[in-house]
């Protein structure tokens, strides 16, 4: 598993390299989107490196435990899995809404890239916010 999570963040470092540095013929607005989307999947990545580093996704308690129902995320303590699951997904949610912005034929480029720019950062920022929660030793929802 290490070397394949390795692999796949090169991988996406690379992707994101790309998308940063070749001219593309995507809308600004999606451009923008798929890069929001990679940059905050490797900081996502990085919670994966912090669940590793500590030994286990819970923080104030030991793994198991009551969860919540299909995720199992913890409802007694902290778990570092929420903010990861958001933060890998967001390379595919960040660039799917950027691309239905850039189609709204009556908002301007400028306009569209602004919003994306705003969910990006909204994104960003909830995944942070549930990174802090989860270290905190805080669970998502407490049951």
């Amino acid at each position: 598993m290490g070397s394949m999570v390795a692999n796949n963040t090169v991988f996406v470092l690379v992707l994101l390299i790309l998308f940063w540095v070749r001219r593309h013929e995507l809308a600004r607005p999606y451009l923008w989107g798929i890069r929001a989307g990679l940059v905050i999947f490797l900081a996502a990545s990085g919670i994966g490196g912090v669940m590793i580093a500590h030994g286990s996704h819970s923080v104030g308690i030991k793994d198991g435990g009551p969860g919540l129902p299909i995720v199992n995320w913890s409802t007694k303590g902290g778990d570092l899995q929420v903010a990861h699951f958001l933060g890998l997904h967001a390379l595919q949610v960040l660039p799917i809404i950027a691309f239905l912005i850039s189609r709204r034929r009556n908002w301007t480029s400028r306009r569209k890239t602004a919003y994306v720019f705003a969910l990006s950062g909204a994104y960003a920022l909830v995944i942070a916010l549930l990174y802090f929660q989860a270290i905190r030793g805080l669970p998502l929802l407490r049951m």
